[in-house]
């Protein structure tokens, strides 16, 4: 809750400022502001307070308002990002608000990160459900196997979407940013397809079979993810 403190206090004493210049009405002013501003940022941490998650070697455990929610990392199929961005002037910062996994009997558990040790959760939940499936999609794409990642699919030839494909020959540029891939054809201004990182599953294993399929990718503030503790994960 501090930042919902540390800004309402902000608001007060810039409103205190101007008191003796404009007079007291600039409180019932500014008052509201301070309110609705305390009121925002403090949403998410009291809503979270009952919230908090277990982590296993095998799995995690979830629990909110006394409801436990078990979910062994070898019965996880998918995992999906839901991210935050966030355009500072040093660039775009990707938050990770939470992981969405989807089990094998397409039962759906969402794991909060807003959380204390929140990167060493994501990190931790993306080791075990999407990093140990690297290798085998490294060699079914070596193979000549399409892999497919929600509506997106990929082969060593070519990429496709629900209505537009291409080849990756086709392709002038392929640029990484923090929330998407773009693609670009015969020009590298504007891009041509974008998919975002939390619009495909396993976003960190179909951003590095990408890598291995072009000649170069343009990295873009290189894809840095955060959780809310301020630590970055690489995606890839």
């Amino acid at each position: 809750l501090a930042p919902a403190f540390v800004s309402m206090a902000a608001v007060l004493c810039v409103s205190l400022a101007f008191v003796e210049a404009v007079g007291i009405s600039v409180l019932f002013v500014e008052l509201p502001f301070a309110a609705i501003a305390f009121g925002l940022m403090a949403w998410t941490p009291l809503r979270m307070r009952k919230t908090s998650v277990v982590l296993h070697e095998n799995g995690l455990v979830v629990t909110t308002n006394g409801f436990r929610d078990v979910v062994a990392f070898g019965d996880v199929d998918e995992v999906w990002l839901e991210l935050d961005p966030a355009r500072t002037a040093f660039g775009t910062l990707v938050w990770v608000t939470a992981l969405r996994l989807v089990l094998h009997d397409k039962t759906r558990h969402v794991v909060p990160m807003r959380l204390e040790r929140g990167a060493e959760l994501c990190s931790w939940v993306l080791r075990n459900c999407s990093t140990v499936l690297r290798a085998d999609a490294l060699r079914s794409l070596a193979a000549g196997e399409t892999l497919t990642f929600g509506e997106v699919s990929i082969d060593r030839n070519g990429i496709r979407g629900p209505s537009w494909s291409s080849p990756w020959k086709d392709l002038s540029l392929v640029r990484a940013s923090p929330e998407s891939l773009q693609l670009y054809r015969g020009q590298r201004l504007f891009s041509w397809r974008k998919i975002r990182f939390d619009a495909v599953p396993h976003p960190t294993v179909f951003l590095e079979l990408v890598k291995v399929c072009v000649p170069w990718m343009e990295l873009d503030n290189p894809c840095l993810l955060y959780t809310s503790d301020a630590a970055d994960e690489r995606s890839s």
